[in-house]
């Protein structure tokens, strides 16, 4: 291979794989009180609003287990804040598990793009919103992050009726250097 195809092929596959030109590394981070090898920090925290049925569920590093607000008519948050890492990059990404248990039956696990205003300082804060309708009514379950100012819906699910459970949350952080990290 000319070494003029070796970076046509390795410019392709930064492309394809969407990574930043110069090394990089995908760091994931189960729980945001609890630090990891890659540059996880342990600094951050989570508060829960409302009444959420086993709420240690949401938390425990078991996506198998699952908790939901269950006081028909209310709105319940999470609120989840993780301490950024140094030498974060660009695309890092917040993955949720949850599911509708009526109609539509769906499990679902999605990773959301943060956008830069979320990351203040040296911490990203995230909003999990579920409002408990009655059987046969809407219900949305919201995930937001927080800016200085405001607040920024990154997705909404809407189903008719039955329970939203949220199953879990982690972060993928795109961190620069992350081998060095890990030495710290």
């Amino acid at each position: 291979m000319k070494k003029t195809e070796g970076m046509i092929l390795f410019g392709f596959l930064l492309i394809l794989f969407n990574l930043p030109i110069g090394y990089s590394a995908w760091c994931y981070q189960e729980t945001a009180n609890v630090s990891t090898a890659c540059g996880g920090l342990n600094s951050g925290s989570y508060s829960v609003e409302s009444t959420w049925l086993n709420e240690n569920n949401l938390i425990d590093g078991d996506w198998d287990t699952s908790s939901y607000m269950y006081t028909g008519g209310n709105i319940g948050k999470i609120y989840v804040n993780y301490s950024i890492p140094k030498n974060i990059l660009a695309g890092n990404k917040w993955q949720i598990k949850f599911v509708n248990i009526i109609y539509p039956y769906e499990l679902i696990t999605i990773n959301l793009s943060i956008p830069k205003s979320c990351f203040i300082k040296n911490k990203v804060q995230f909003i999990i919103e579920s409002n408990f309708g009655y059987i046969y009514e809407e219900q949305n379950i919201t995930f937001y992050c927080k800016t200085r100012k405001s607040e920024i819906k990154l997705y909404t699910y809407q189903a008719i009726g039955g329970l939203d459970y949220i199953y879990e949350e982690a972060m993928w952080w795109n961190i620069k250097d992350a081998k060095k990290a890990k030495k710290k």
